[in-house]
């Protein structure tokens, strides 16, 4: 164990945005996969690998309009201007008093997400604003939100550690959605805190 220790601390120094629920089995419905990931990341915990990140941590990040690329990375605290940033404990009644659109970028995913959440996988990467990406994801809005600009949109992605939620905020924001809300923690918040998930609804886009 101490050896085991001693990597996995140099591990973090090498890729300092791991957590262990975030090795997930992505696609795969495989019952002996699912346990060894499972199995993998308890032996992660004993290694000393952090479980989560801090759905609050303040990482000194400013705000700005860029996508990026690279999405393990320290975010910043608030969303870029026409996003608002929303955390658990204010999402909780706000999904059930403002039944926005739920959509989730399927990073590090177990196939289940926020009740009645639309799995649109990639729309958090990186890229450009004028890419065929950003083409595609307005034409996919257009039917989810029948139309309307001012639909409540909330972008889910993995955690305060990854900007593939807030890419996708950016993305929306860019089509010319007006009520556009950032869910910072992202699943990995939503799980921790212990709300209830359903199985994820992929869509084509």
């Amino acid at each position: 164990m101490p050896e085991a220790r001693q990597f996995m601390a140099k591990a973090d120094e090498l890729s300092p945005f791991d957590t262990v629920r975030g090795y997930a089995p992505g696609d795969s419905v495989s019952p002996v996969f699912l346990d060894q990931i499972r199995r993998l990341q308890d032996a992660l915990r004993l290694a000393g690998l952090r479980d989560h990140a801090d759905e609050d941590a303040d990482f000194g990040v400013a705000p700005d309009r860029s996508l990026h690329d690279d999405l393990a990375g320290y975010t910043p605290g608030t969303a870029a201007p026409h996003v608002t940033t929303i955390r658990t404990p204010d999402l909780i009644p706000f999904l059930a008093a403002a039944h926005p659109i739920v959509i989730d970028t399927v990073t590090n995913s177990w196939g289940q997400s926020i009740p009645g959440a639309v799995g649109l996988k990639f729309a958090g990467l990186g890229g450009s604003l004028a890419d065929a990406a950003q083409k595609r994801l307005q034409v996919k809005l257009r039917t989810l939100t029948a139309g309307d600009p001012g639909r409540p949109i909330v972008a889910v992605g993995w955690n305060s550690e990854h900007f593939d939620g807030l890419n996708l905020a950016l993305r929306l924001t860019a089509l010319g959605y007006t009520r556009v809300y950032w869910y910072r923690g992202g699943r990995e918040a939503w799980e921790l805190n212990g709300q209830p998930e359903t199985d994820l609804q992929l869509e084509d886009w």
